[in-house]
Formats: C-alpha cells, structure tokens, sequence
C-alpha cells in the first residue's frame, strides 16, 4: 500500500496524543513553591499587557536618562557586552541576575510597584507580536534610540571610558579573561556589536515570523526535550545530558558547548530575530540587550530554567551543582549587576546567589513547558550508552557541501526510539571546530540510511534539526558541542522500517546557503569532530 508521509502518525506521537489528557489532570504550576510578590506573565495575556505596557514607560525612561547614569538604556546594555556567558553552566545564573536588577530597575522607572518582567511564550507564539512594532519597543521604528553608528560613538564612548576608568582590580582582571585588556579592546567589540537603526532588527511587522528552523527549535518537542535532562550540568565530554551547558573554567571564556536549551531555542531565537546575514541587528550580537525583546526572551528561558528546577523537586533531584561542583561553580564572580538606584550590586556577587529566585521574588504565569512536571512522575526508561559515530578525517563542513559520519544501529536504540517521549527522549551530541568567523552560519543535521541521498533540506524528511552560534563577534579556537534532540528524526525512520539493528544511518553536517558571507564570500573552514548519539 502507498504510504502518504504527511498523513502518517508515529506510535510515539499517537502515545504521547494518548497520554497527554491524562496529564492535564496533574496540571500542578505551583508544585513546591510558596505565594510570590511578584508574578511574571505572559504578554499576551491580559495582565501580561498591563506590564507590557509599564515595560514600555520604563524603557522611555531609561533612553532619556543621561549615559553618565548606569540606569541609562545602552550603559545597562554594556553589562551584557562586558559580562555575560554563552555556553557553559553559568549561562542561566548570570541572565537570571541581570533580568533580575534590570526588573527592580523597571519597577522604580515606571511608576509601577507590582512590576514584573513579562515573558515570550515563543512556543506558543513562534513569531515578534504586535506590541513590539510601532512602540518604544522596536529600536528600528523609534526615534527615542541612538539612529547610526557615529552618535553612537560620539553619545557613548567618553561615558563608558569614564566607567571603564572606574573598574576595580577584580573587575579589570575579569575584562582581561574576557578578551578586553584595554578600554580599546571594548570599545571596539561595542563598536562592531552596535547596528544602525534601519537595520537594528531583521524581523519587520511584514515578516515577523521566526525562520522555519528557529521555529523546530521553539516547538514543543524541543522545549520538552531541554527540560528532561535531570543532571545540572556535566563536564565537556562527559557522554549523559544535562540542563545546563557544559562546566568551563570561567564564565568569561569562549564557549565550549550548549545544551539543548541554550543552543537551540535561546540561540536560535536571538539569530532570527537579527538576523543571520550581514547587517546583522542588535539581537545577533552582544549588544543584544539594546533590543527590548531581549528581556521578553530571556525572561521565557528563566522561566523554562524554574519549570526544570520543579520538575527536579517533584522527582526528588538535585536542582544545582553536585557537591563535588559547588567549589567551581558557586564562587565564580559577577561583578557587573547595578541596583535600581544606579548603585553598583556589591552584596550578591558570587554564581550561588543566582541559582535561587531568593531576594528578587518572582514567580510565573503558566505556560508551554509547564506540563512535563506531572509527565516527569511517571517512570522513565534508563539511558543507554552514548554510541560514537565514525567520522572521517578530512570532515571538512562547508555551504552546502554536507560533512558525512558513519553509526552501526544498536538494538538499544531501537528500542528506546520506540517508546513515548515521555519515557525516553535521543540526542545527538555534535561537535565542530568551527571557524574563526561563525557570524550568520546556521548549521543543519539530518539523518538517513547509508547508500541514500538526503534531501538537504529543513523541510525534507531526513532533517534531524539545526544549531548556531549566537553573537557574530565570538572568536572560537577550540573544539565546540551542540545537543540536539533527534526522536522526530528516529521516529521517521521507524516509521519507514529504515531503523533497524545492526545497519548504518549516517548523519550529515551542512551549513545552509543563507549562512553565507556577503564581505568578501568567506569560506566556512568548520571541521566535524565528533558526533555522540544517545538517550535520556
């Protein structure tokens, strides 16, 4: 009988349809958690609006304050420039303290007393929503913001070389570990991370749908997918999954990997919505915060931060570090964070402050993601060991030429491949040495049967899903993971009866033809190292 693929339903999608009114019954957002003062919510929901609408009155506030006032719109954006972590496990702890001071911060500017932060459900809404065009909030649109890069120059850089000079010894030594020896070396990564106003955001109220990868990224699959690792985090190498991205030696390094909620839906987002081509918009860059959508995302990551973090305490598990870890995560340094009063945080200043909401006192609306805390009760399969795909020594990655490796199909991963998602999920870990220059390159992953063509194509059958750096101004020297997961992927070769035990699938490594350069058409130059597939 001819089979018609786009209506086939797999067995694990027909369990999961199954399950899923039984777990609404177990709906529990409150699960471990006393009555907060404060409540993020959803913006689009009605009292989501009322904050969005006190966002917009303190974003107005903050662009009128002088650059000499740390409160100002781009000083609080430099913090990010000087301070923040991309892969590695202090990634969620420092974003959760600078969402955290810059809401006080929003809170005291608007007038509003029971502000809270309202958060992007992209998930639910895998596009830039209305509020965001036509507002204070759209930094293309507004005269409010700095138009080009010359008044950027002449506003801002005599008010950051003055905070520059004013940089304790612990704060200079973190800028050396960053890259920033010298006030010249800032000035010039800010100069480069700053977009012109026509360009300051890719996605327009015309086109303001998330790029069709970004929108698997966002899909709930995925979101279930980052939430089911119960290890906080876990050593570069180290074959398990876990929450967080991996432990690195300081959170001012270049990456060493992601997680799946790091590198999937959290880089993705911030490239779609600036854009993976030259002239990449504020939200591509580490002067990111310059865009206000950026708090309405990060704040959705946090949130997907506290679903995992009661799902672990429904299950009984740990919710941080393990106690060998604490001695290296939880003194690690941040030194940048400002009070609502424009006074530099001196307090709270280590890693451990951060991974409880503690002091700042929020909770959240409900909302995707939200359901794997009664689904997580239910037993779970065991995970079997990772297996090592061969890949060949000249893995060269380029557009449109794909990097090929080579996996014998284990009976184990048959076998956790035909369970629901609920009882066990697979990943591929993949690994590159990328180029010097990953600014616009999206990678693309897909899986078939050895001695097939693959169809190249995100919408093709034989996708597994996708990765890219966020920020075009990381310098990488060093070998660099992604996690992703790959239960559609499987469940479409079960469904074709081309998963079996004991045959070859390959997976293929690409770079997408918009990844490419417009200066000067640079070649790619990333290599496949490794590629790791298993279960959790």
């Amino acid at each position: 009988m001819t089979r018609t693929r786009f209506l086939t339903i797999s067995r694990r999608s027909f369990i999961k349809g199954a399950t899923a009114a039984a777990s609404t019954a177990l709906f529990a957002p409150s699960i471990l958690r006393a009555a907060s003062k404060y409540r993020r919510k959803n913006m689009t929901s009605a009292e989501g609006q009322k904050d969005l609408q006190s966002y917009m009155d303190a974003v107005t506030a903050m662009l009128k304050l002088p650059p000499s006032d740390p409160r100002n719109w781009y000083r609080n954006g430099f913090i990010h420039l000087m301070d923040c972590p991309h892969g590695d496990w202090w990634f969620t702890s420092w974003h959760r303290g600078y969402l955290g001071y810059f809401e006080e911060t929003c809170r005291e500017l608007s007038g509003n007393p029971d502000f809270a932060l309202p958060y992007w459900d992209w998930t639910a809404n895998p596009e830039v929503l209305p509020p965001l065009f036509g507002t204070i909030l759209d930094p293309v649109n507004s005269s409010a913001y700095i138009p080009d890069l010359n008044s950027f120059q002449d506003t801002m850089q005599a008010p950051i070389k003055a905070y520059w000079d004013s940089l304790s010894p612990a704060q200079l030594q973190q800028q050396n570990l960053r890259g920033y020896p010298d006030f010249d070396a800032l000035w010039s990564d800010a100069m480069a991370s700053f977009a012109n106003q026509p360009n300051a955001r890719f996605l327009t109220a015309q086109n303001p749908k998330l790029n069709p990868a970004t929108q698997v990224a966002v899909d709930i699959d995925t979101i279930k997918a980052s939430l089911a690792p119960t290890i906080f985090a876990n050593d570069v190498g180290d074959p398990s999954l876990a929450f967080n991205s991996p432990v690195s030696s300081s959170h001012q390094v270049a990456p060493v990997g992601f997680s799946i909620l790091e590198g999937q839906p959290h880089n993705r987002v911030h490239m779609s919505v600036g854009g993976q081509n030259a002239p990449y918009g504020l939200m591509s860059q580490n002067l990111s915060p310059l865009d206000p959508i950026f708090f309405l995302h990060h704040c959705n990551i946090d949130r997907l931060w506290d679903v995992w973090t009661r799902k672990q305490q429904a299950l009984g598990l740990p919710i941080g570090p393990t106690v060998a870890q604490q001695a290296q995560y939880d003194p690690e340094p941040y030194l940048f964070y400002v009070n609502a009063d424009g006074s530099p945080v001196t307090d709270k200043i280590k890693a451990a402050d951060y991974l409880a909401i503690g002091a700042f006192e929020y909770d959240y609306e409900p909302a995707s993601g939200e359901e794997v805390i009664p689904v997580a009760i239910a037993g779970r399969s065991n995970p079997i060991p990772a297996l090592e795909a061969a890949v060949p020594p000249s893995a060269a990655v380029a557009i449109n030429k794909p990097a090929t490796a080579k996996l014998t199909v284990s009976q184990e991963l048959v076998d956790v491949a035909t369970k629901p998602s609920e009882q066990s999920r697979q990943f591929a870990r993949v690994s590159i040495t990328p180029p010097m220059d990953v600014g616009g390159l999206n990678f693309l992953v897909f899986i078939f049967p050895e001695g097939t063509t693959p169809d190249l194509n995100p919408d093709g059958p034989e996708f597994a899903g996708s990765f890219e750096f966020f920020g075009v101004r990381h310098q990488h020297t060093d070998t660099v993971s992604f996690t992703i997961p790959i239960d559609k992927a499987l469940d479409t070769l079960i469904d074709d009866g081309r998963l079996k035990a004991g045959e070859p699938i390959d997976f293929a490594v690409v770079v997408a033809q918009e990844g490419k350069r417009i200066e000067g058409n640079m070649p790619v130059e990333a290599r496949l190292t490794d590629i790791q597939v298993g279960s959790f």
